[in-house]
């Protein structure tokens, strides 16, 4: 379910989220377990013949699982410091602590991730990418435009040039007109990531014809 939001950069921000921070997560998981059962154990030796929370592990570690999920505890537990001492400490390590370090984990991976989403050109959000294309598709069927594949087929064998013009693409018999092919180029003149660098919304007419 999570690899299947990937189809998207911007949908994916929670898949690749957690595969960039799939490290830390690990180790964050590993401190976590420590502390986790290593206090459950201390609280089942401590505790366990003294109430029903801790009498058995399990039992304890379900406790701690309350305590950690509800925030709440026992107002019994308060009459006995040691099981009042072991709430602070179990509380300020596990949840002020750890849980908060988890957070930053996540936080700073998403900012990372969502940054480069943010650089990369070519990205829109899911709204705009789904109107491009169905618009682009009925485009290509009323302007006559050759197969994309096709398209694809002929500028790799142009890998050479660093730019197409009309004139190359007419010359390669990719259109069958010089109409069709002023259309093709005018749908990609709104794409800036397509523009030669150095050329900016306003400059163009130094880039006319060009793809």
């Amino acid at each position: 379910m999570v690899s299947s939001m990937s189809a998207h950069p911007r949908i994916a921000l929670f898949a690749d989220t957690l595969r960039s921070a799939q490290s830390e997560i690990v180790h964050f998981s590993i401190s976590f377990a420590v502390l986790y059962f290593g206090l459950g154990l201390i609280a089942w030796l401590t505790f366990g013949g003294l109430m029903d929370e801790f009498t058995t592990y399990s039992a304890t570690l379900w406790t701690q699982f309350y305590i950690l999920s509800s925030g709440q505890w026992f107002d019994a537990w308060e009459n006995d410091w040691r099981l009042f001492l072991y709430i602070v400490v179990y509380v300020l390590l596990v949840y002020f602590c750890l849980l908060q370090l988890f957070l930053a984990i996540i936080v700073e991976t998403y900012l990372v991730v969502r940054n480069a989403v943010e650089n990369h050109q070519t990205a829109q959000s899911i709204i705009m990418e789904t109107i491009d294309y169905y618009a682009s598709k009925i485009l290509w069927s009323l302007w006559g435009l050759p197969r994309r594949g096709a398209l694809i087929e002929a500028l790799q064998t142009m890998s050479a040039k660093k730019t197409v013009d009309l004139r190359v693409m007419l010359r390669a018999s990719m259109f069958t007109d010089l109409e069709s092919a002023t259309r093709f180029c005018q749908f990609y003149r709104r794409y800036d990531s397509l523009k030669p660098r150095g050329v900016v919304t306003a400059d163009s007419d130094k880039w006319e014809g060009i793809v």
